[in-house]
């Protein structure tokens, strides 16, 4: 043999040793512009996710401050509002419902500028830590609390809340809140065509549209307690504990043995089984230890405040306090726990970790 084919020999031999037995299929590319970091890979089957698991979901984002990067999305969030739309329709024979807004349409709010109070959102993105987070205006707009929400005017918008959310005037927005929900008016404001910002999206054109279909105005609002709507028009609602509308147009009410409606025309009434993402029953961890006789309600929030009776002292506690007796001394075993909403005649307390809800009766 050669000295030539003795070397070959060598080197096939060399080579044949550092194969490996398998090779791992390679890592999915990350979509453009995305930060690798925020966008989660492995989503949940549809229709699997829990209302916990999303509140899990927005905790981790409002903490880590990744929702702020540009392209953040996640997954768990997306697949189960979609499966909860396809629920939807199974459970109340509607066709044609779809989220008002997506994530690839959105901007993080952070970016162009902090946001509360009076503030406008505008196809935007927040993610809140704060106690309540509070804008005048959101269009098409992505609302994720670890804590409440208050808006004024709420159109198109995904509005997601561990405690409660007040909306003065909405139309076609998805609202889930863990204890209370209270809505003025929704959809009462007639429809309009969905406009899609080609700006944020040009490679997803709107799906064409029948000039003589427009969506529904109304919104889909499900609580793990209660809710209050004064006037609702195609509304689709869910609360286990109590709904009560004062002015019901073509509303849909689903599993909700406790409705209480004033005036009604087209009112349906349904179960469902599989309404996975709809918010539980709202345990209340305070409701051997403390009793609410009064909720105050002003248009002005820092005048809305509610009275107690502690051991037959009336204790008034306004929003933003600490429950506190007559002395001005903490109450043991209520260290910690603070008034963090008001509205109508409902009051949630928190002490950062568990929140307790509160219905008094309404004055006549």
């Amino acid at each position: 043999m050669s000295r030539q084919s003795v070397l070959a020999l060598a080197v096939i031999s060399l080579l044949a040793s550092h194969v490996p037995t398998a090779v791992a299929a390679p890592s999915p590319p990350a979509e453009p512009g995305a930060d690798r970091r925020a966008v989660r890979t492995e989503p949940s089957t549809r229709g699997d996710v829990t209302f916990a698991t999303m509140l899990d979901r927005i905790r981790v984002a409002a903490e880590s401050g990744d929702w702020a990067n540009k392209g953040w999305r996640d997954r768990d969030l997306e697949e189960g509002l979609n499966g909860l739309l396809e629920q939807a329709m199974r459970a109340t024979g509607r066709k044609g419902l779809e989220l008002p807004v997506e994530f690839d349409l959105v901007r993080p709010a952070a970016v162009d500028a902090p946001v509360g109070g009076g503030g406008r959102l505008h196809n935007k993105l927040w993610v809140s830590r704060e106690p309540t987070a509070s804008a005048g205006h959101a269009v098409r707009s992505i609302i994720l609390a670890d804590g409440n929400v208050r808006v004024s005017f709420a159109t198109e918008c995904v509005i997601i809340a561990r405690g409660a959310v007040e909306v003065a005037h909405g139309q076609r927005n998805v609202i889930l809140a863990g204890h209370y929900v209270h809505v003025s008016h929704d959809g009462n404001h007639g429809a309009r065509p969905r406009i899609r910002p080609p700006q944020l999206a040009p490679e997803r054109p709107e799906p064409e549209q029948d000039a003589d279909e427009e969506p529904p105005p109304g919104s889909i609002v499900l609580s793990g307690g209660s809710l209050d709507i004064s006037h609702a028009t195609d509304t689709i609602c869910s609360a286990p504990q109590l709904v009560e509308i004062a002015h019901a147009n073509g509303v849909t009410v689903v599993n909700s043995p406790n409705l209480r409606v004033s005036h009604k025309n087209d009112l349906k009434e349904v179960q469902a089984e599989d309404l996975t993402l709809a918010p539980p029953e709202a345990a209340n961890p305070l409701a051997n230890r403390l009793k609410v006789t009064q909720v105050v309600h002003n248009d002005t929030v820092a005048r809305r405040f509610a009275a107690l009776d502690l051991g037959g002292a009336e204790i008034v506690v306004r929003p933003g306090a600490e429950i506190r007796d007559g002395a001005g001394k903490p109450v043991p075993g209520l260290e910690g726990w603070k008034l963090t909403f008001v509205c109508e005649q409902f009051a949630l307390f928190s002490n950062g970790r568990e929140d307790a809800g509160f219905l008094a009766p309404r004055e006549r």
